[in-house]
């Protein structure tokens, strides 16, 4: 292993058979070389780890860490800061992919911003093709500027300078789905220096077994999310939000957290409003799924309805 690691990549590994191969050619074959790969087996049920074991033979540059049981990505994360030994954090989902120049980007403009954090753009995998989303390149040094500009609390994408996650004890809450929200949220509090480069090379694959798409899972997600918001609250009450700027943070929350249709639950509603007043998100989110439910109009389907009955003759 060599002695000059800039950058630790962590990968959480559980069921990914189909994808770690791609995910760790797309690594190894990085533009950037001073790197090392943690790959932390979550003990997952398929060939997984044995794909990773190969891969390991032929690049010394590939850690191994493995858990006795299944402890969720969360768990597998914090694993894999506790030995990293590179300046920077790159977090990489085993069945997504980067491109070839994508830690040379990112690296490139951490050490020319010297940033806590450095983002780029991405791709999402949309009906088997991947949709671009792009960032407007800028530096922030304001918790509120980097709410109000920065669009999803992933924490791939960004790379996260080591000493500024140790200083501030930053990690991921364990056993929880949606982790990544209370991480970002917490950085931004923190950071110094957060720069956005105008640069997308990560592809984010959507697979429909994943934890965060299984509909077998909802149940656990819709309580996650309130603790999410519960602590987050919490959070904003802890560093005393100044008035003026609660609506920005509660603004960013509510959209990072909430699920719009959720919103036609009348008493979930109200606790969402017991915690962000009467946000101009949530009440605009609402009366548009109101409007769609009770009033709606369509010529292709030959519809006009009105409180559930279609008033087409």
């Amino acid at each position: 292993m060599q002695n000059d690691v800039k950058i630790s990549v962590i990968v959480p590994v559980y069921n990914v058979e189909p994808y770690i191969a791609d995910c760790l050619n797309s690594i190894i074959h990085q533009s950037f070389q001073d790197i090392e790969i943690i790959c932390v087996d979550d003990c997952g049920s398929d060939n997984s780890m044995d794909i990773v074991e190969q891969f390991a033979k032929d690049d010394n540059r590939i850690k191994i860490l493995r858990h006795k049981e299944n402890q969720g990505q969360s768990v597998a994360r914090n694993t894999g800061m506790k030995i990293a030994t590179g300046k920077y954090i790159a977090f990489v989902d085993s069945d997504d992919t980067i491109e070839k120049d994508y830690l040379s980007k990112l690296y490139d403009a951490a050490e020319k911003s010297g940033a806590d954090v450095t983002e780029c753009g991405y791709f999402v995998e949309r009906k088997n093709k991947f949709i671009y989303y792009t960032l407007s390149p800028q530096n922030y040094n304001n918790f509120y500027d980097i709410l109000a500009h920065i669009t999803k609390c992933f924490v791939w994408t960004r790379l996260w300078r080591s000493d500024f996650l140790k200083k501030h004890n930053l990690q991921f809450y364990s056993s929880i789905y949606f982790e990544d929200i209370l991480f970002v949220v917490k950085a931004a509090y923190y950071a110094k220096n957060w720069t956005i480069i105008d640069y997308a090379g990560y592809y984010y694959r959507v697979v429909p077994t994943s934890t965060t798409n299984d509909p077998t899972k909802e149940d656990k997600r819709d309580k996650d999310m309130l603790f999410v918001l519960n602590e987050l609250h919490a959070f904003a009450q802890h560093i005393g939000l100044a008035q003026e700027k609660k609506n920005i943070f509660y603004n960013f929350i509510a959209k990072q957290c909430i699920s719009p249709h959720k919103l036609l639950d009348k008493d979930l509603y109200r606790y969402y409003l017991s915690i962000f007043g009467k946000n101009k998100f949530l009440l605009k989110e609402r009366r548009k799924l109101l409007r769609r439910r009770y009033f709606r109009i369509s010529l292709k389907k030959k519809k006009i309805v009105l409180f559930g009955i279609n008033l087409w003759k």
